[in-house]
């Protein structure tokens, strides 16, 4: 019994909870084993025994046969829980972004391992949604729906309570359904313009087109024909901050 204790301790202990540097190469993750003994926990490879009766199994063998039922549904759940903390304060659209980290969602892994890696670049579907993603991982590239991504909590995606309450970053077709989509991201909200704080381009973003310097800028935004694919960064006023002369 001590044994299961001790391996099932080391399974939660092994999760990650950030990358452990920034660089695009390096898909090593810090786990809470990095605050125990200083590095990352591991196991020894061993065989699939969910399937196998009881009856069939060795002391040992029993042993393992609990360290994988209990790593094959905790690693499954915790996953599960990054998403939806993604989906309800994030949203997916906003987090799903190039360069972002992530952990994939993968099937017969065995006990404390993990498979990390980085977004090198998404693909929305008709819609304008993001429905799957290209990946970098340190075995090679792959490609994923959405439902089998669970970006990291970085702080990248935190509030940003000096600009605004929340980034949206969206794709549309035209400035007719500008606010259409917004509203499809996000029900809750009351998203009308005098609630954006600012708006622009994605080739803005990117310093490669003027920035907006005045609020009426939004109005004059909104009568912009954008072409289908075009990325609009959103960002919401935050309540809780005062606009001032804004």
């Amino acid at each position: 019994m001590l044994t299961v204790l001790v391996q099932i301790e080391a399974c939660i202990n092994s999760r990650p909870i950030t990358p452990l540097s920034s660089d695009p190469n390096d898909f090593s993750p810090l786990t809470p084993g990095h605050f125990l003994i200083g590095r990352r926990l591991t196991s020894n490879s061993e065989p699939d025994l969910t399937l196998i009766k009881e009856n069939l199994l060795s002391r040992w063998q029993r042993v393992q046969q609990v360290t994988q039922h209990f790593w094959k549904r905790w690693s499954k759940e915790h996953l599960n829980t990054l998403q939806q903390r993604n989906k309800w304060r994030q949203r997916s659209q906003e987090v799903l972004q190039a360069g972002t980290p992530v952990l994939l969602k993968e099937e017969n892994l065995h006990p404390l391992c993990w498979r990390m890696g980085v977004i090198l670049e998404v693909h929305p579907g008709q819609d304008g949604l993001i429905r799957t993603a290209t990946i970098k991982t340190s075995t090679g590239i792959v490609t994923r729906a959405t439902n089998r991504i669970c970006p990291f909590p970085t702080e990248d995606f935190e509030q940003d309570r000096s600009k605004g309450g929340r980034n949206i970053m969206i794709n549309c077709r035209n400035n007719k359904k500008l606010l259409g989509r917004v509203k499809s991201f996000d029900r809750h909200m009351n998203l009308i313009l005098e609630n954006v704080h600012e708006m622009w381009t994605e080739e803005q973003r990117k310093g490669k087109g003027k920035q907006p310097k005045k609020p009426v800028y939004k109005e004059r935004f909104m009568q912009k024909v954008f072409l289908r694919g075009d990325s609009i960064m959103i960002i919401l006023k935050n309540p809780n901050v005062s606009s001032g002369s804004d």
